[in-house]
């Protein structure tokens, strides 16, 4: 149940992040003076960086979830069954892991029923086309989005329970649901709003540099 429902989860973290039990993700900035003794070395004084310059990210390299790092290529959706697997052994006399093996099965994307797929994906606020279009600006369509190889027509379910082979609507919703979730979450720690360029140039380390005088360091953190 936890897996594959999304509102379950959503209300479980806020609720509590309502009693303090988890943190709202706030960003936390601390600044580390320098030592006095560090800025008179020579290479606080005469040292450099080299650091590439950064551009705006205009995603135009990207065509494909790969590009984003993505590397999900198959989700895993359990179904509720009627019985255990303890049940199961019993009756069979197989192994654990003989029973579920034998009661899964895969199905790639292409193979579902496409209204149930646009279903899901209109659904998810995070794949509108002009969302999508941001990340992947090559991409033509929701249709392209949801049939081609490079992004979700080239991934599979793996369904594990009972009536595997007749599926009903809801399950298969549940299931693209789940799958496009994780997703958006893989896409999410990879999206930066900026990105490094192949160009390094020397930048002053210390009190000398015609840019900044760094007399302190400050971190950022996400907690």
């Amino acid at each position: 149940h936890s897996l594959n429902d999304s509102n379950y989860i959503s209300e479980l973290r806020t609720a509590l992040v309502n009693e303090g039990m988890e943190d709202e993700g706030r960003t936390v900035k601390k600044t580390l003076k320098l030592k006095n003794s560090f800025k008179e070395t020579d290479f606080y004084q005469r040292g450099l960086l080299y650091v590439n310059e950064r551009i705006k990210n205009r995603y135009e390299y990207v065509s494909s979830f790969a590009d984003l790092g993505v590397s999900l290529k198959n989700y895993h959706y359990s179904r509720p069954t009627g019985g255990s697997i303890s049940e199961a052994i019993l009756d069979s006399g197989l192994g654990a892991e003989q029973i579920i093996e034998a009661d899964q099965r895969d199905v790639p994307l292409k193979q579902l029923p496409l209204h149930i797929i646009r279903k899901a994906v209109a659904r998810n606020p995070f794949f509108t086309f002009s969302s999508l279009k941001q990340y992947f600006p090559h991409l033509r369509s929701i249709r392209q989005f949801i049939e081609a190889d490079e992004y979700l027509g080239g991934l599979s379910i793996t369904f594990q329970g009972e009536e595997l082979y007749a599926l009903s609507n809801k399950t298969c919703l549940d299931a693209v649901t789940g799958l496009l979730n994780q997703i958006a979450s893989e896409l999410r720690k990879n999206i930066t709003e900026y990105r490094g360029t192949d160009v390094f140039k020397p930048r002053l380390i210390g009190r000398n540099s015609s840019r900044h005088t760094p007399y302190a360091v400050t971190l950022v953190q996400n907690v």
